[in-house]
């Protein structure tokens, strides 16, 4: 169906079907689909926060909503709060995840105190010891 799609719109809107969808393997599809489309996908913007938000997706699923959200410029994000984000960022064992949604968590700040718990996430993030608890054969290939 989405190959024989008349219009843009009409691929956009069968991709958004596709990650509703119950199948992973659709999910994946239409999130490639949607990738594909670029700038053109922005109508599913706000459905790919809201994947990003809901832990009854796959991880990988979730993290590839996120990147999408990120190059789509952060559009879809008002229904995806700060605290939301925080919240997920600080609760997923997912590491992919948490490192998706660091751009979209440091979008979506709009106080002084938000924005410094964002660079503080950050600096947390970047520390070679959080490094070496969550990549330890990174660490060891190279020594």
């Amino acid at each position: 169906m989405y190959a024989s799609a008349g219009s843009v719109a009409e691929r956009a809107a069968l991709a958004k079907g596709g990650v509703q969808a119950r199948s992973i393997e659709v999910q994946r599809a239409a999130l490639v689909a949607l990738e594909e489309l670029g700038t053109d996908a922005e109508p599913a913007a706000e459905l790919l926060s809201s994947v990003v938000l809901d832990g009854t997706y796959a991880g990988d699923v979730r993290v590839r909503a996120a990147e999408l959200v990120r190059t789509l410029g952060g559009a879809g994000l008002e229904s995806a709060s700060y605290q939301a984000l925080a919240a997920l960022h600080e609760e997923t064992p997912i590491v992919p995840l948490r490192e998706a949604v660091l751009p979209l968590l440091a979008g979506t700040a709009r106080s002084e105190d938000e924005r410094r718990s964002v660079l503080q996430v950050l600096r947390t993030a970047s520390n070679v010891d959080e490094v070496r608890l969550v990549h330890p054969l990174v660490l060891s290939c190279a020594s």
